[in-house]
Parts: structure tokens; C-alpha cells; sequence
């Protein structure tokens, strides 16, 4: 399973090579990234690494806040990309479950949709305990993922609403939510966060497809722009709370 992920991915870096995101719907992608950008201009990190950062995109904008960022991936047509349109950035080709640095070498370790790409729990937990062993002794994890629980919550709420399930894409594996938590609580001192951006999915998953049904909803339709606005502006839920699929943590060692 990992090799054919890992090859999904390597046709989609031909396909995606001058994309700001892998993602279809960019107001997910607007809300993920400046969720990420807002903690790094708090934490200002001398030392950044990005894991899974596909065409640089993603890191070309956190590194404004950090002195030095790298990035890898296990796809080398995404990190030639890379390395292409941001030569002053440092990219690597590696898997996030054996990283090529030493211990403590970095202040922050931001996975944005990455660990949904490993095709089991054993894979991503070896994942986040790699992530652990390169932060230094006080530094970061910032996580944006997805877990099984998230998806379940969220469905449950379009059930209600006579709406079909959202089907989790072949090529991910959301995160076990429970499982996750204890990870994560065993590795970190500090833990904030949870479920993410429950209001534009609500709006977005569930609010959207009522009004246009029968017709299949859009990711550019205006109303997920207003979803997004809305999310930003006056969200009916918190960080850490709702229907949402993805979760976000900012996690200290």
C-alpha cells in the first residue's frame, strides 16, 4: 500500500507542479495555512522543518518566520519542483519515518496532511516519534491531520440531515483520534488544539449540499468563500470543538 500512495503521488507532482496546494478545496488549504503561519509568527522558530512539503508552496510561506527552513519528501518530482522555484530553501527526498537529522536539530516540525499518507496507525505513530526525536528539547509540533473520529462526527451530522457519507480518498488514512491524543500526551508537555475549522465544514460539508441538492456541490462555489470568511470572522465553533474531519495541534516537547 505505501508504494502505491507513494506512486499516487508521484504522477500527481507532473500534474501539480505549480500549485499553491494539493488540496481541491482552497479555502480548506487558506484556513490550514494561516492556522500554521499564525502560530509560527508567536513561536518564531530559529530552525524549521517541514514534512510532506510537496512543491515547497507550504514552506515558501513559513519560512518567513523562521531563519532557516527545510523541507522533505519522499517524492522526488515534488522536491525537484522545489528546489526549482525556491532555491534559497533547503530540500531534502526522505521518509518522515527516518529522518536524515540529528537530534534536536530543529525549533519547529510542522505536518500538514502529511502522517494521513502512511497507510497504517504502527507507520504514523513511528512517524511522530521521529518528528519527537528531531525537536529540541523545548521545541514544537504543529500538526494539521485527519482522524477516523472526525470523519464519524462529521457524518453523523450529514446523516442527520439525509445527506450521503464523505468518503475518505483511497490514498489516506486518517489518524486514530484516541490513540493520537495518548501519543501525543506521552511525547509533549504542552498540548492545544483538537478538531479544526468545524464551521467552514459544517457550512461547507453540510449547509452547502442541502441548498444545491440534487446538484453536487462545488469547491469554488461562493458560499464555501463565505464559509471560510465566516470561519475567520465569527466560527459557531472553537478550536478543539465540532464536526470537523481534521484536527490541529500545537504540541510542546
Amino acid at each position: 500500500m505505501s508504494q502505491l500512495v507513494k506512486a499516487f503521488w508521484e504522477a500527481e507532482a507532473g500534474r501539480q507542479r505549480d500549485r499553491f496546494t494539493t488540496l481541491r478545496d482552497e479555502n480548506q488549504a487558506i484556513l490550514e495555512r494561516d492556522l500554521l503561519m499564525g502560530w509560527l509568527s508567536v513561536l518564531k522558530p530559529e530552525r524549521l522543518l517541514e514534512v510532506g512539503c510537496g512543491n515547497g508552496a507550504g514552506l515558501s510561506l513559513f519560512s518567513k518566520f523562521s531563519k532557516r527552513a527545510d523541507g522533505i519528501d519522499y517524492s522526488e518530482p515534488f522536491i525537484k519542483a522545489a528546489r526549482e522555484k525556491y532555491p534559497n530553501l533547503e530540500f531534502y527526498v526522505a521518509d518522515v519515518q527516518q529522518l536524515p537529522f540529528a537530534d534536536g536539530d530543529f525549533d519547529a516540525v510542522v505536518s500538514e496532511r502529511c502522517l494521513i499518507n502512511l497507510p497504517s496507525w504502527d507507520e504514523q505513530q513511528k512517524a511522530i516519534l521521529e518528528i519527537h526525536r528531531v525537536l529540541n528539547p523545548e521545541g514544537y509540533l504543529l500538526l494539521v491531520e485527519a482522524t477516523e473520529e472526525g470523519y464519524r462526527r462529521l457524518n453523523s451530522v450529514r446523516a442527520a440531515c439525509g445527506l450521503k457519507p464523505v468518503e475518505v480518498v483511497w490514498h489516506n488514512r486518517p489518524l486514530p483520534y484516541f490513540e493520537l491524543e495518548r501519543c501525543l500526551t506521552h511525547l509533549f508537555h504542552t498540548l492545544r488544539g483538537g478538531a479544526a475549522f468545524s464551521t467552514y465544514y459544517y457550512l461547507s460539508r453540510v449547509v452547502h449540499p442541502l441548498i444545491v441538492a440534487p446538484e453536487e456541490p462545488k469547491y469554488d462555489a461562493r458560499i464555501n468563500n463565505v464559509a471560510r470568511l465566516i470561519e475567520e470572522k465569527l466560527p459557531i465553533w472553537k478550536l478543539g470543538e465540532g464536526p470537523s474531519p481534521l484536527i490541529a495541534y500545537r504540541a510542546r516537547k
